[in-house]
This record gives C-alpha cells, sequence and structure tokens, in this order.
C-alpha cells in the first residue's frame, strides 16, 4: 500500500509539481494538519480540491495553523479520519492533529 503523506501545506502548493506522480499513484492521501496558514474553509477548499484532482481518495486532519471550522468541513467533506481509540488488538488506524491555536 502506497500512502501518500503531507503535512505543513501552510496554503503553499509548490511542491505538487514535483510530488505529483507520488500522489496520483499513491492508494491514497493522508494530510495530517495545517493545511492553512491560519486561513478558513474556503482557502482549505482551493488546497484539498487541487490534491483530489491528483487523487480522489483523500483524508485529512485539521492543524494549529488551521481555523477550527476546518475540522468541520473535513468531517462534512467525508475527508476526516474516524476518531476513535484504539487497543491492541484493534487493526485500525488512528490519525489526530491537535487543531488548537
Amino acid at each position: 500500500m502506497k500512502i501518500a503523506g503531507l503535512t505543513d501545506i501552510h496554503g503553499d502548493l509548490t511542491f505538487l509539481d514535483k510530488a505529483e506522480g507520488f500522489i496520483r499513484n499513491a492508494d491514497f492521501v493522508l494530510i495530517s494538519g495545517d493545511i492553512t496558514h491560519f486561513g478558513g474553509v474556503p482557502e482549505a477548499e482551493v488546497i484539498l480540491r487541487k490534491i483530489q484532482n491528483l487523487n480522489s481518495r483523500v483524508y485529512a486532519v485539521s492543524g494549529n495553523c488551521d481555523n477550527p471550522e476546518i475540522e468541520k468541513y473535513l468531517e462534512k467533506e467525508g475527508m476526516l479520519p474516524v476518531k476513535s481509540t484504539a487497543d491492541s488488538s484493534d487493526k485500525t488506524v488512528t490519525v489526530s492533529g491537535t487543531g488548537d491555536h
């Protein structure tokens, strides 16, 4: 399984040219926070759509540089990984971000 892991984008998509092939060929993309640089949903939506144009399977959590409403947007759009507390017998992957400012 190939996972394209992205973090600390901070609204800057200049990396996409170099990472395009890897993102396209990944089984899914996992963004672990700081999608924007203290931006809101409109900024996050532009960034996420550009990444989704390369790979439709995008999951993300917000970070400390993202406004709190981004977490709600991610959940509404089905991009927020399921929050859970996994014990050692659980075979799922848990992803979390602080989401705090």
